[in-house]
């Protein structure tokens, strides 16, 4: 329910790679901050729909 609400448009979230690899690889969903990681070592990815309007608060997030 999650990932049908991210794909929609709802917000960034972060995922385990293998809920949201088959909406990344349609299209419906873009990793980002792939080159970050937890404090325990796990990386982290922010995942948005790539070809809709974008909040200004996750446009600020994609700056950092």
């Amino acid at each position: 329910m999650i990932l049908e609400a991210v794909i929609q448009g709802a917000d960034v979230v972060q995922f385990p790679k293998f809920i949201a690899a088959k909406a990344i690889a349609r299209g419906d969903l873009q990793p980002i901050l792939q080159s970050y990681a937890t404090q325990v070592g796990l990386p982290i990815s922010v995942l948005y729909p790539q070809k809709r309007y974008l909040y200004a608060k996750v446009r600020v997030l994609l700056s950092l």
